[in-house]
């Protein structure tokens, strides 16, 4: 099935319901992630091979000096829309941890079944297959094991026994400039010294058309997306706002809560930031066997 069967496919998709070759890997790897707040925006008060599961003891709780996650604030902004407020419930952290000392990731991510995280590929490459996948959700920390990953589309499905979440749709409708968009996640009150993190909701919007030329981009997000275009795939969204380092894996939601996208790169000449598309998001869940 193409993307654009994909698309078709959403398209005739009754409105009830909420929420997506060469590998990139080594470019993927390098990827900044990113996982702050948006600047100058408004509050809004494919497959690795192999399984990778925890066989050391439960991890610490969150904050301690044996943990790598930081401190937890898990309370949202005041008047969010039953729909927003739903997924931005549904935000975790992703911790991965290489088992050779080398520096790890730390990204959002957000549940999308009950035990299933959507998150940035990048985050966690076939570069580290021997790493320690770590999930934050429900106040604890869970061990994860990937199910499905494209790097191709810097997207990842992790299965998070003991997250528990509802279900969360793709959007099926196409974005306008005018739609007002959401942005859930965690973001790190301490900077790059990530010794607290907390959820938050930002507002932006949909820039039509717009794409980042290359020139202007790191080196590895430029082989990323130069790779997305030389496959045919969608082409990643713009949305006003840059972001500090840290906020990859966020999803990105309508005020109904349906996904229209997954955060992965920041373009701050432009002011501007991209996200996976839907029909990206909708075939990963679909490989995986979820109805998207």
């Amino acid at each position: 099935m193409t993307d654009q069967d994909i698309v078709r496919r959403l398209s005739r998709r009754p409105k009830t319901g909420l929420i997506a070759v060469t590998t990139v890997a080594a470019a993927l790897g390098a990827i900044v992630f990113l996982l702050g707040p948006i600047a100058n925006l408004p509050s809004a008060s494919e497959t690795l091979p192999k399984v990778f599961e925890r066989k050391a003891p439960p991890p610490p709780d969150p904050g301690s000096a044996e943990s790598g996650m930081p401190a937890i604030e898990l309370s949202l902004p005041e008047g969010l829309l039953p729909g927003v407020k739903a997924v931005a419930s549904q935000t975790v952290i992703v911790v991965v941890t290489p088992t050779d000392g080398t520096e790890g990731s730390r990204g959002n991510g957000v549940l999308v079944r009950d035990g299933v995280v959507l998150t940035a590929a990048h985050l966690h490459t076939a570069a580290m297959s021997d790493a320690l996948v770590e999930v934050y959700c429900d106040g604890k920390v869970v061990a994860g094991r990937i199910r499905k990953q494209a790097e191709i589309r810097d997207l990842s499905l992790i299965i998070a026994d003991g997250c528990h979440g509802e279900r969360v749709r793709v959007s099926r409708e196409r974005l306008r400039a005018s739609d007002r968009l959401y942005v859930s996640g965690f973001t790190f009150s301490s900077g790059l010294d990530r010794k607290s993190a907390k959820r938050e909701v930002s507002v932006t919007a949909y820039v039509p058309g717009a794409q980042p030329q290359l020139d202007e981009l790191e080196p590895e997000a430029a082989q990323l997306v130069r790779a997305m275009r030389k496959n045919g795939l969608p082409h990643l969204k713009a949305v006003h706002g840059t972001m500090v380092p840290g906020q990859s894996g966020s999803p990105v939601t309508l005020a109904s809560g349906e996904l229209v996208g997954i955060w992965i790169l920041n373009y701050p000449r432009k002011t501007q930031s991209y996200m996976v598309p839907a029909s990206s998001i909708a075939r990963i869940l679909m490989d995986a066997g979820y109805d998207p």
